[in-house]
């Protein structure tokens, strides 16, 4: 991932959320120190970059861990997966997150900083293996009593890294410098969800299933990082092919997310993209989007906050799903998955884009929630034919 994610909110439906983030900064030559060079002090300098969800106006609690396996020994990670990791943190930090801002630092241990000091200082740091050698990764984690948000960490910024401060005395008096690790794109986040006491406290699967909406209180979910996503089915809409002299034009769905869970703390998705899914639930390694009836344009919803009327919804024209459900001589087993970013080909597609690198999520209800229920609206035409 290019972003770390960090921090932990309670969310009112979807429970207590909590991720931690792992990289590995790394070196691309020697760390080479004046030899009469001295230690002051070694910090991480985290940049932003400007993602948040949850409530920013609480304190959150920011510890870095020394991560105690390579990162590298596997070339992929599912985000449930803990690296082993030192519990003793390096450094800690008590915060208001800012994330309008540019950097927050977290000073380090003088420990561990005298030590990369005294093996630069001897010319001991010569590869990125024998900086592996002292700090094989860092683990980025929150409180486990924090109820605050989750921020997003940039990867590749600028500045960003491990930096050891020094200091010499010359001719022209003190000269304070620093000698930095840089991060990299090597990085992966550690997401959980703690679903107890909410609807979403249906047990554990190994696999991807779907959970009618009846058993969740008619309410369906979508949550990015934790592949929360909601699928789409008309059951009874291929009886209308036996209804004579009528046919559909146009079929669009409205969804409204659930009144009172959209707020200035848990924004809704600025747009939901729609997805053709198997009976299995899967996506596929080469995902196909619903388009228009012309097949030009992918379909996709812009999430609309009407103040005067005081609606707040997004519309998608589904025209060409219902038609393929119309003109089928077989059962449809494909659904429609909405989801919060655009996929590209690859294997966990899902897992791979916008939808894996952020939290933002979506209540919305069936067609038993009253009048802010999910609609499908179908224009048809009628021919009015005198049998003789």
């Amino acid at each position: 991932s290019d972003r770390l994610l960090v921090g932990r909110y309670i969310d009112p439906y979807f429970g207590v959320i909590q991720s931690s983030g792992y990289t590995q900064p790394a070196i691309s030559g020697s760390m080479i120190l004046p030899v009469d060079a001295v230690y002051d002090s070694l910090d991480v300098l985290l940049e932003y970059d400007h993602y948040y969800y949850g409530d920013t106006t609480k304190m959150m609690d920011l510890s870095v861990h020394a991560v105690t396996t390579d990162i590298f020994l596997k070339s992929s990670y599912f985000n449930t997966f803990e690296l082993p990791y030192i519990k003793k943190p390096l450094g800690t930090l008590r915060m208001y997150p800012h994330p309008g801002m540019d950097s927050l630092k977290i000073r380090l241990s003088d420990e561990l900083g005298k030590k990369i000091f005294d093996l630069a200082a001897a010319n001991l740091i010569t590869s990125n293996a024998d900086w592996a050698n002292i700090l094989q990764g860092i683990s980025l984690r929150t409180g486990d009593k924090d109820n605050s948000a989750v921020i997003g960490i940039k990867i590749s910024g600028e500045n960003a890294g491990i930096r050891l401060h020094y200091h010499v005395i010359g001719n022209e008096g003190l000269s304070r410098r620093v000698s930095k690790v840089n991060m990299t794109g090597t990085s992966y986040n550690q997401i959980s969800g703690d679903r107890k006491g909410t609807l979403l406290d249906l047990g554990t699967t190994n696999k991807r299933v779907a959970v009618p909406s009846e058993t969740t209180n008619n309410r369906t979910f979508i949550q990015e990082g934790l592949g929360l996503f909601t699928r789409v089915d008309f059951p009874y809409l291929d009886q209308l092919k036996y209804v004579k002299y009528s046919a559909v034009n146009r079929a669009i769905l409205k969804i409204y997310p659930a009144p009172l869970t959209v707020n200035e703390i848990y924004k809704a998705p600025p747009q939901i993209y729609i997805y053709y899914v198997d009976k299995f639930n899967e996506f596929g390694n080469s995902p196909i989007p619903l388009t228009s009836l012309n097949g030009s344009s992918a379909i996709s919803g812009t999430f609309v906050d009407n103040i005067m009327d005081n609606e707040q919804y997004y519309v998608f024209d589904v025209s060409a799903y219902v038609s393929n459900i119309m003109f089928s001589d077989y059962k449809i087993e494909t659904g429609l998955g909405l989801i919060t970013s655009a996929l590209t080909p690859a294997e966990f597609p899902e897992s791979r884009m916008g939808f894996a690198k952020g939290l933002n999520r979506l209540v919305s209800g069936n067609q038993k929630v009253g009048p802010k229920a999910t609609k499908l609206e179908l224009y048809y035409t009628t021919v009015k034919y005198n049998e003789k």
